[in-house]
């Protein structure tokens, strides 16, 4: 009877092993092959670009800074303020057009901040005193001096039937201007045409309405 043959391997240092039923021989390409398997799955499980749930992190990290800076306004200086845009002065008061005057309604100082661009257009418009719009609202330009020229808008509003008089002749400020500087555009077209219309013109003051109210502001005064 035959006897069988032992197969037996050699390590590098020339030491004879014996197999067994586990161990698997390879050969050297072999383990290099499976070796670079191996590298090149733990590549393609370990991806190259940020970590999982970054990009909500960064969402949610805006979010909170647009937050604060919402509760957290920038500072404006008072003057950085005032130089803003509004919906009456869309320009601005540095481009829009400014008051060339000083200007009264009733007594009463006109702001700025209380008239549009459109109507500041109107007011500069003005140009001499008279009476207009059925003759129910006098317009009285005064000189005063080395401070320019003022210009003043009276009419009688104190009762309920003389607010309602005036509502029927104008609708509003901006109506009563419009009214106001289209009757003085057409006074200076016939002041041009006939020059002696200048002269008989009444001047200002002289009319009775203003030397009574001006008597009465006098006396309240005193």
């Amino acid at each position: 009877m035959a006897k069988s043959k032992t197969q037996v391997s050699t390590t590098e240092d020339n030491s004879i092993t014996t197999p067994s039923a586990d161990m698997v021989t390879l050969s050297r390409a072999q383990l290099a092959e499976m070796i670079a398997e191996a590298l090149q799955a733990r590549d393609e499980d370990e991806p190259t670009g940020p970590p999982p749930g970054m990009e909500l992190a960064k969402a949610i990290g805006a979010e909170i800074v647009a937050g604060l800076n919402a509760n957290n306004p920038k500072k404006v200086t008072y003057g950085a303020f005032l130089k803003r845009p509004t919906a009456k002065h869309p320009l601005g008061p540095v481009m829009g057009p400014k008051l060339s005057r000083t200007y009264f309604q009733n007594g009463r100082l006109i702001t700025y901040d209380s008239v549009t661009d459109e109507q500041i257009l109107l007011l500069n418009r003005i140009t001499h005193s008279g009476r207009y719009i059925d003759r129910k609202v006098e317009v009285i330009v005064r000189d005063e001096g080395g401070s320019g020229q003022s210009v003043e808008f009276r009419y009688s509003n104190a009762s309920i039937d003389q607010r309602m008089e005036l509502k029927s002749l104008f609708r509003n400020f901006t109506d009563l201007l419009q009214q106001i500087v289209a009757a003085q555009d057409e006074e200076r077209a016939e002041d041009e045409r006939n020059p002696r219309r200048v002269v008989t013109r009444r001047p200002f003051g002289s009319s009775k309405e203003t030397i009574a109210a001006e008597t009465a502001a006098a006396l309240a005064g005193a």
